[in-house]
């Protein structure tokens, strides 16, 4: 599962200015096999 958020429409923001992501896992291997993937996108 993966939960994301933002800002409510009462509390505008100018542009992207941060986000949060919430992911749900069975198992360590997993977590990593997930992070490592992100990670690889995030900062290749």
């Amino acid at each position: 599962m993966i939960m994301t958020s933002d800002t409510t429409p009462d509390r505008p923001t100018q542009g992207m200015s941060g986000y949060s992501i919430s992911l749900n896992v069975d198992n360590i291997a997993e977590a990593e096999r997930v992070f490592n993937s992100l990670a690889k996108e995030l900062f290749n």
